[in-house]
């Protein structure tokens, strides 16, 4: 009777380990997926709305859905995504956002992780490349060799 008793209350310590490793690897994987994913995606949002314009948003709410559309299709998991905007200038190309993402934990309990990125867009002017040449000649003026480089 009394090894049954240990043998339950072990099994009852190692599914409770169990249950508590799942929800700390899960928090920590949501955590890191969202804080790689955010970045890449603010910044193609700004690139796509400054730089590229391939089409024209008028207001902040068309913004966060473009944001939000492709922010979704870069995250695996599944979770409800908040976006709040700090920060939007147009302008002067600043983009800051906080992002929550909620979710449930394999207990049942609701749990949320956020991530925070603010982006400055520089308009720098593409200079074109200048080359620099050296023509090795003969004695005859006879141009045997010729290298460009880039300064």
């Amino acid at each position: 009777m009394k090894n049954i008793v240990n043998i339950i209350i072990v099994m009852l310590l190692g599914v409770i380990f169990i249950a508590s490793m799942m929800t700390i690897a899960g928090r920590s994987n949501r955590e890191m997926e969202l804080a790689d994913n955010l970045s890449s995606c603010v910044e193609e949002t700004i690139n796509t709305l400054l730089l590229e314009k391939q089409y024209q948003i008028t207001d902040q709410e068309e913004f966060i859905a473009d944001f939000r559309e492709g922010l979704a299709e870069t995250i695996d998991n599944n979770c409800n995504l908040t976006v709040d905007v700090a920060e939007i200038d147009m302008e002067k190309g600043i983009l800051s956002v906080l992002v929550t993402a909620g979710y449930v934990h394999p207990n049942g309990n609701p749990g949320s992780v956020s991530c925070g990125r603010t982006v400055v867009f520089e308009r720098m002017q593409e200079e074109a490349p200048q080359f620099s040449t050296i023509e090795y000649t003969d004695e005859n003026g006879f141009c045997y060799k010729q290298v460009k480089y880039l300064m």
